[in-house]
């Protein structure tokens, strides 16, 4: 009969640490559908947990009893049916018999109730809080209204100490940014997510930052039309290049002074192409991507010049250079591959204008998006982090990556060598 009562007090255990986990384990979005749809026990579940100070003072008043109850019954009795086995085969003083029996038998309890009154029930209800959390709700609530009194005090007490070490109710339940990107790389390693689908999220998390220096086209690949060329020379170019706007140069002043559509060009073949440029749309190196996205939208531009101080032309932003922020490279029209291309399974070659952003995307060096927002192209690592003039073979050694000057003049770089080596 009292072995009966030992199980049924390990039992009762299991189910308060069954419903502890479950209840804090219990997914927010999965409660909700189940409330939504008429659900009584998820609403039963969702009082709990609006109030974690008092269904784990429910909790622990259980587990508590039930600990008490089990340490005065159950060691005695364990202690009792090994007492005659004992002093028959060893020769020791009752009060030395009594101490090691008690022992014993505490020990045996404690190890039961450690394994199948808190392990077990624990393992178990990680793998199914929802359900877990809506089978113990009802009884959870019913035990906290007989056990008002108690859990009202252990409620306050607890209360007082957060506040005493100025710990306020809900500081810690906000979802970080930092939290979200860990969830999403635990997701791709389990197969939830697809390479693909990791990458889209991650670049929405930089996207935020990124400015218009970051994602251009500089404008040493830019194809730039002079306002002298004829309109036979700007037909035998636009013919040369996969471009629906150029750039255009005032050769007097050296400014920008416009941008000609090939649609205009074409269309109005009567009218000297020099009148059908179009104003620049001007945007500063600094300006955020989702600020130009949405001049773009709201004034029906798609192409627009990079300029530093409204004077120095950096280069252009189109709207599909906008949606790689997002999505990842599209088709080029650009020749890049005259400025980043690769030697070996191994070795790449970059000119320094090349943005960090492409090298990470082509090699796949997600650790770089540390390097993106301070530095925008590989010169720029080289300087912020050198700190010094540059010459032919100087190196920086990244992660499992070196990139080594291979060309370079005046102190400045001209072309990098990237060696990608194996992770230890």
């Amino acid at each position: 009969m009292i072995i009966l009562v030992i199980l049924i007090l390990i039992l009762l255990n299991a189910y308060f640490s069954l419903a502890e986990i479950a209840l804090i384990a219990v997914k927010e979005h999965e409660l909700k559908k189940e409330i939504d749809s008429g659900n009584i026990a998820a609403q039963k579940v969702k009082i709990l947990i609006k109030d974690p100070e008092s269904f784990l003072s429910v909790v622990q008043v259980g587990i508590t009893l039930l600990g008490i109850i089990e340490g005065i019954y159950g060691g005695k009795f364990v202690a009792e049916m090994i007492d005659p086995f004992v002093s028959r085969h060893f020769n020791l003083s009752p009060t030395i018999l009594r101490v090691i029996t008690t022992c014993f038998g505490i020990g045996l309890i404690t190890y039961l109730t450690i394994i199948i009154g808190e392990l077990l029930p624990k393992s178990i209800a990680l793998q199914n809080p929802l359900k877990i959390s809506m089978w113990v709700a009802p009884s959870l609530v019913l035990f906290s209204r007989i056990a008002f009194p108690f859990v009202k005090l252990l409620t306050l007490n607890t209360r007082f100490l957060l506040n005493l070490l100025n710990i306020h109710k809900g500081e810690n339940q906000k979802i970080t940014e930092c939290d979200l990107k860990n969830m999403l790389s635990t997701a791709y390693r389990q197969g939830i997510l697809k390479e693909e689908e990791l990458v889209l999220h991650q670049n929405i998390f930089t996207y935020d930052e990124l400015i218009a220096e970051q994602i251009m086209k500089p404008a040493v690949i830019v194809e730039i039309i002079s306002n002298n060329a004829s309109r036979t020379e700007v037909t035998n170019l636009i013919k040369s290049k996969p471009y629906s706007h150029f750039p255009v140069l005032d050769e007097k002043t050296g400014k920008m002074i416009g941008v000609l559509a090939i649609k205009d060009f074409f269309l109005e073949i009567s009218i000297p192409w020099q009148n059908l440029i179009r104003l620049p749309f001007i945007i500063t190196q600094n300006t955020l991507v989702k600020d130009i996205f949405f001049d773009f939208k709201e004034k029906n531009h798609d192409f627009g010049l990079v300029m530093k101080k409204k004077t120095e032309f950096l280069g252009i932003v189109t709207m599909q250079d906008v949606m790689e922020g997002v999505f990842g490279d599209m088709p080029e029209r650009e020749d890049y591959h005259k400025y980043f291309y690769k030697v070996d399974d191994n070795t790449w070659i970059a000119n320094s204008f090349i943005h960090l952003q492409r090298i990470r995307r082509e090699l796949s060096l997600e650790w770089m998006r540390e390097y993106e927002m301070k530095y925008i192209t590989i010169a720029e690592l080289f300087s912020g982090l050198l700190h010094q003039s540059f010459k032919i073979g100087d190196q920086l050694k990244l992660h499992n990556v070196i990139f080594t000057i291979i060309e370079s003049e005046i102190d400045s770089i001209k072309k990098v060598k990237i060696e990608l080596f194996p992770t230890v």
